[in-house]
């Protein structure tokens, strides 16, 4: 056996690398995405696991600039009602809306990840069709996290918005998303203009009970 250990070894080293050092990356270089490094990324989100494999999830990847500034301007505006009405400071609202706007329309590539209402299962009372849309609402967002380490996996950074989670029918509107299909987040994809330090995580004594 070499100095790097066996090929076995060197795989684990690389998972447990990538899953480490992704970050979320709030600003890019001004640098396009190829659409054949976008369909890799999404190709791979869709090997999440999901709920009686129904795959409720759809992705929505905004290409036209001219529709990226529109949607940026509807979410920007949607984002100040809401800090309004929590009684937020007129500056800070200020500052807080055109840093997310911002940060829209410069990402080289912007996603909406979507949940497909078709995909969940008609049960035949309230109580277990809530559990069915709760379980679509994870089996999505095991795929946007598989999203997020795909996009690490082929050099490109990510950072997760949740902004069309409060905003899902000017998101609709805006995109001409189907109706059915209910916005969940906004995936940001790009290349880093800078890798920020890794955050603190809490200590596995506090956050897990070995029964």
């Amino acid at each position: 056996m070499d100095s790097l250990g066996s090929p076995t070894e060197k795989i684990n080293s690389q998972v447990l690398s990538l899953l480490t050092s992704r970050r979320s990356v709030r600003h890019f270089q001004n640098i396009a995405v190829k659409r054949e490094l976008v369909e890799q990324v999404l190709d791979l989100a869709c090997w999440a696991p999901s709920a009686h494999n129904e795959q409720p999830w759809r992705f929505v990847v905004i290409e036209n600039q001219l529709l990226r500034q529109r949607f940026a301007q509807a979410l920007a505006d949607e984002y100040q009602k809401d800090l309004l009405k929590q009684g937020h400071p007129a500056g800070e609202i200020k500052e807080r809306v055109i840093r997310s706007q911002t940060r829209i329309i410069e990402a080289p590539v912007a996603i909406v990840l979507c949940l497909a209402q078709e995909d969940v299962p008609i049960m035949t009372s309230p109580h277990l069709q809530e559990e069915e849309h709760i379980l679509a609402i994870q089996s999505a967002a095991l795929a946007g996290g598989y999203l997020l380490l795909a996009a690490k996996a082929v050099g490109l950074a990510s950072v997760w918005m949740c902004a069309p989670l409060y905003a899902q029918e000017i998101t609709c509107q805006v995109l001409d998303i189907p109706s059915n299909w209910l916005p969940q987040a906004l995936l940001l994809l790009g290349y880093a203009a800078h890798e920020p330090p890794a955050p603190a995580r809490k200590p596995i004594q506090d956050i897990a009970r070995f029964l």
